[in-house]
């Protein structure tokens, strides 16, 4: 991913996480809705560049504690048992004889004598 392409992403995500946290603002102090809208109105051009920077530093917030959570799902929730090579090659035997002929003689012949290559 390039850099460009990481930072507009992060902007984004930002964006998303601040238009989130202005409306449960909005719904902790009902009162302060109507002011603020004004303030905002008279302030418009001088929000956008700051919006900007804060939607980039909660972009990379939420990505980190994004990634972290999904870490954790996978690692507690999505239980998997790395295959041993045995019981591959077993899978293999039983699915497709040939397969493992063909598998096993990477392993047994020397490198420059493998099918397919001089």
């Amino acid at each position: 991913m390039t850099t460009t392409a990481l930072a507009v992403e992060l902007v984004v995500i930002g964006y998303q996480a601040l238009i989130w946290l202005v409306l449960a603002a909005t719904l902790v102090f009902p009162s302060c809705g109507e002011p603020l809208l004004k303030v905002f109105k008279e302030w418009k051009e001088l929000l956008i560049i700051g919006s900007l920077a804060a939607a980039y530093t909660l972009g990379a917030i939420v990505n980190g504690v994004a990634s972290r959570l999904m870490l954790w799902i996978e690692r507690r929730l999505i239980f998997t048992k790395p295959q041993k090579p045995s019981e591959m090659r077993a899978t293999i035997l039983v699915h497709e004889p040939e397969a493992l002929k063909y598998v096993m003689s990477y392993f047994e012949a020397p490198r420059g004598n493998r099918r397919g290559r001089s």
